[in-house]
């Protein structure tokens, strides 16, 4: 039979789950319960998955969530892609690239603006995902909390179940946050822990007496350090890890003094889609620069493996448009890896020195996949 891409029928769920535990050699039942708002319902799941299917039956599989994204004000869809695989006997014949060129098209077609990933850098800069989006994450201990003085504060575990109310109300309060339509089997995946106040909930993940990841964490009364204490008490731990984005200029100077130590790197991999889409979703942030920028008009145009995608963005009056095509006089050329780098935050492309001081100076575009969000 001639080779088939297409995404999965409901009846073919068990089979698909067995590709995915074969290829990443997990054990039966691990993705249902590891991420159970994407693999555990057949509907759910095979609407969001494609797969190739040769003459030895469906040998590869890629994931293609949607993530409805709010980011310190841009707000876009993002297309999350995960658990790509091929069969081990079936590796090495091109599946994966074919399969990975198919759901960029789609996402094309979706309405797609970003996409994001986590993988190896070099295997995906190939297909225009690129490292990107600066987060800071912080190590947190029993005796920096100390030496600030820092109070336990009375909490309660709760289980999924119970904490749901609280976790609804609460978690679009963060700078960073996604629509979670499947928000009550999204907190009951493996391994988590949920603790809750008054006006604020913590996520967390951990072994008791080993280091503890903040998975999430909101408190509408500033309470975070008294809260990490209270989980360090409960779970016997010295030390709590937790991951903000740059672009959360409100808490990551507030909370920064009670860090032991603190590392950066990137928020994940992350491809531009649709340059329009995200330049229209940032309206709201570049308007901050509005004034500043008045009357400059600038044209980037960005080069993929098969078209060069381009849009125009223009300041006048305080207001910003943003226009699909090369309107401008001034143009700067880049590939897909040196935008991303560029207008989504990470190392220097060398063309930062094209660009007007006060449009550098809006970059990089916030986004942020939170880890509970992601694929």
């Amino acid at each position: 039979m001639a080779d088939v891409l297409r995404q999965v029928l409901p009846s073919e769920h068990e089979q698909l789950l067995h590709l995915l535990e074969r290829g990443f050699g997990h054990e039966v039942g691990f993705f249902q319960r590891e991420m159970p708002h994407w693999y555990a319902d057949p509907e759910i799941c095979c609407a969001n998955s494609y797969v190739l299917e040769t003459g030895a039956g469906i040998v590869a599989h890629a994931g293609l969530h949607p993530i409805e994204m709010t980011a310190t004000g841009l707000s876009c869809k993002v297309g999350g892609v995960g658990c790509v695989v091929t069969a081990p006997e079936e590796r090495g014949k091109g599946h994966m690239s074919r399969l990975l060129q198919h759901v960029i098209t789609t996402m094309r077609q979706g309405g797609y603006a970003l996409s994001w990933l986590a993988g190896d850098r070099q295997r995906y800069n190939s297909y225009g995902w690129e490292a990107a989006g600066l987060v800071y994450d912080l190590l947190i201990t029993v005796r920096s909390l100390e030496w600030a003085a820092v109070a336990p504060l009375p909490m309660e575990e709760r289980s999924p179940e119970r904490a749901l109310a609280t976790i609804e109300a609460l978690y679009r309060k963060s700078c960073c946050w996604a629509a979670r339509p499947r928000l009550a089997e999204q907190i009951a995946r493996q391994n988590l822990r949920i603790w809750t106040t008054e006006d604020g909930y913590a996520i967390t993940r951990g072994a008791p007496g080993k280091r503890q990841q903040i998975v999430e964490l909101v408190s509408a009364s500033r309470r975070e350090p008294r809260m990490i204490r209270t989980i360090l008490e409960a779970t016997g731990a010295s030390e709590a890890t937790w991951e903000l984005p740059a672009c959360d200029g409100e808490r990551l100077p507030r909370l920064m003094p009670y860090a032991a130590q603190w590392h950066a790197g990137p928020n994940g991999m992350f491809r531009i889609v649709d340059l329009a889409l995200l330049l229209e979703a940032a309206v709201p942030h570049l308007r901050r620069w509005a004034n500043a920028l008045d009357g400059y008009s600038l044209c980037l145009a960005i080069q993929e493996h098969d078209r060069t995608m381009s849009a125009t963005i223009a300041f006048g009056g305080g207001e910003v448009q943003i226009t699909r095509g090369r309107c401008a006089d001034e143009v700067i050329e880049l590939d897909i890896l040196e935008a991303t780098r560029l207008l989504l935050g990470g190392p220097p492309t060398g063309r930062e020195a094209k660009l007007s001081p006060c449009l550098l100076a809006a970059l990089p575009l916030p986004t942020h996949i939170l880890p509970l969000d992601a694929v």
